[in-house]
């Protein structure tokens, strides 16, 4: 493991180690985002919502309705680092789709209904034994609509509905913020987020060659070079892969860096 002694080092390794709750997870990404969240009062929200629901045998559709009344929906400032902070999520009722699958989780599983996140391609989705719904509008998914989001994807629908873990999706929404950042040019705070997956991941090659990039961008071969031996050293990738890698590493060594 590479010791980048980040300052929430820790907590995501016990994240990872004790396979901790979505909620766990959502707090701790936002806690990249904003180092004083008042985790309390997030946990404490969670439970004034789960009171909000009713029905005394709680099915999902309640829960939906329940924080749909509430009047969570969908963020229309869509690319922002808020929307992926738990404590801001339930503050101002908007954010993107795993963060508000995040609330729906949390609120189910404080009240023992069963509710997972599910990993569709470009959309994240809840699942209730069995029933398909849509954070970001808080409705269930029609057959009609389930089947065309299907045909897009290209996949199967055993490999688009994947149930995710807590860790998959914490690995998500760090992905979202490594997107966010990079699409903003602040390749460092990408170099960031990545570091805290690479504490999450089983695989690290993937991530390793998303940084060799990143650190390509900011002019410095040097740190790229050492990305790509940490590639090499730890991820076990293929023969072809080892090649592209050896290649990449060649082409470094005659980079100039331009200043401008």
């Amino acid at each position: 493991m590479i010791n980048y002694d980040l300052p929430l080092q820790t907590e995501f390794q016990d994240f990872k180690r004790l396979n901790q709750s979505c909620l766990i997870g959502a707090i701790l990404v936002s806690e990249l985002l904003n180092e004083r969240i008042n985790k309390d009062w997030v946990v404490e929200e969670i439970t004034r919502l789960s009171l909000q629901v009713r029905s005394s045998e709680v099915p999902p559709l309640e829960i939906l309705r329940s924080l749909s009344l509430e009047g969570f929906s969908g963020a229309t400032n869509y690319y922002a680092y808020d929307n992926s902070a738990i404590e801001n999520v339930l503050s101002t009722k908007k954010g993107i789709p795993i963060s508000l699958a995040m609330i729906i989780i949390a609120v189910a599983d404080k009240l023992q209904v069963e509710c997972f996140g599910v990993n569709f391609p470009g959309h994240f989705l809840v699942q209730f034994n069995g029933l398909l719904a849509d954070p970001f509008t808080m409705q269930p998914i029609g057959d009609e609509l389930m089947q065309h989001w299907l045909r897009q994807s290209g996949l199967s629908r055993k490999d688009a509905f994947k149930v995710a873990r807590p860790i998959d999706v914490v690995l998500r929404m760090l992905n979202n913020l490594r997107a966010l950042a990079i699409g903003q040019d602040d390749f460092n705070k990408a170099l960031d987020f990545s570091a805290y997956q690479l504490l999450l991941v089983d695989d690290p090659f993937p991530v390793h060659l998303g940084r060799i990039e990143l650190w390509a961008k900011l002019g410095l071969p040097s740190m790229a070079k050492k990305e790509i031996e940490f590639a090499l050293a730890l991820a076990a990738p293929s023969p072809e892969a080892e090649s592209l890698l050896a290649q990449r590493l060649h082409s470094l060594g005659d980079w100039k860096t331009t200043l401008h």
